[in-house]
């Protein structure tokens, strides 16, 4: 099965009924390494759900971003504000071409906050998986569908 159609699926399993909020639990501290690149060049790309936001980070470090920035070390991410994961997850869902339903962010409010963040980490891991490129792919994202994120970094 492939990224998308995997990702589909997993939308269509968490799908929520009408009216059933859920509980208000907070989601649960979460980090998943989606890359990395060892030797002369590091690159380490992380996924992070915590109770508050979603965050994809890249770390690099080593020779290329010494000759770059004139510095070994440098650091860039994309944070996703829990307020803004049920626009996330129709983004994700448009990008997949699931169900016309779940492209609906007001679908997705129907969530506990927890069970969102679970959702977007198994969704991260099967979209951004093996991508040395994610932190960017998932601002593009954001921008494409509206949905507000920070981009920052720093050397």
């Amino acid at each position: 099965m492939d990224a998308h159609a995997e990702v589909a699926r997993l939308l269509a399993k968490a799908r929520p009924t009408a009216g059933t909020r859920g509980e208000a639990g907070q989601p649960s501290e979460r980090s998943y390494e989606l890359y990395v690149e060892r030797g002369e060049n590091f690159r380490s790309v992380r996924v992070e759900v915590t109770a508050d936001h979603l965050q994809i980070d890249t770390h690099d470090m080593g020779r290329a971003p010494e000759e770059f920035w004139g510095d070994g070390d440098y650091e860039f991410w994309t944070i996703v504000q829990r307020a803004e994961w049920p626009k996330l997850l129709a983004a994700f869902a448009k990008e997949v071409d699931a169900e016309t339903w779940a492209a609906d962010p007001e679908v997705w409010r129907n969530l506990s906050g927890k069970k969102q963040s679970k959702l977007l980490m198994k969704v991260c891991k099967v979209l951004f998986a093996g991508d040395s490129r994610a932190t960017d792919r998932l601002h593009d994202l954001c921008q494409k569908h509206d949905v507000e994120s920070k981009w920052g970094s720093w050397v």
